[in-house]
């Protein structure tokens, strides 16, 4: 499991991505945008303990 604290500066990181993502509502599936903000949120909620890995076979 991942028992990394969740800081305010990870939080802050968080809130600067949801803003980004109003922006690309709408946006097609195409668009390099939507794909780069995808790679870097999964990115960023993995760094920040917000997205945990779980092993489901255990």
């Amino acid at each position: 499991m991942y028992d990394k604290e969740i800081t305010p500066k990870d939080i802050e990181k968080i809130l600067k991505l949801y803003a980004i993502s109003k922006e690309l509502v709408g946006a097609d599936k195409l668009d390099g945008r939507l794909q780069e903000f995808t790679v870097e949120l999964m990115k960023t909620l993995s760094d920040t303990g917000f997205l945990m890995v779980f092993n489901w076979h255990e």
